[in-house]
């Protein structure tokens, strides 16, 4: 007979994380202040319509900041992750780290 543990108290996972791409760009976001669109592109190895639709998501639940900067003839879009996003995002890598640690301890 297997026993199955009990799942841990205190685990709650966000959906809007449950995509790596995601947590990816808030990761990324966490780490500064603001960052170019093609600058979080480039790092989550992802196309623009990807990113746009992801960020778009993530602003949708208020975890991010999509601004739009004039420079030059061109218009740059700036993303930053919000206080709330920031907090998410915690505690999602928290709910996480338990359960590494709880699969860890056996």
């Amino acid at each position: 007979m297997v026993s199955i543990p009990a799942s841990p108290t205190g685990i709650t996972l966000d959906d809007a994380f449950s995509s790596p791409v995601r947590l990816k760009i808030c990761g990324y976001l966490a780490g500064c202040d603001e960052a170019d669109f093609q600058a979080v592109m480039a790092y989550c190895e992802l196309t623009a319509p990807s990113l746009s639709k992801n960020i778009t998501a993530l602003n949708a639940k208020g975890y991010l900041d999509i601004r739009k900067v004039a420079s030059g003839r061109y218009t740059k879009t700036r993303l930053s992750i919000t206080g709330t996003g920031r907090a998410a995002l915690r505690s999602h890598v928290g709910s996480l780290q338990m359960i590494a640690d709880a699969a860890s301890s056996r």
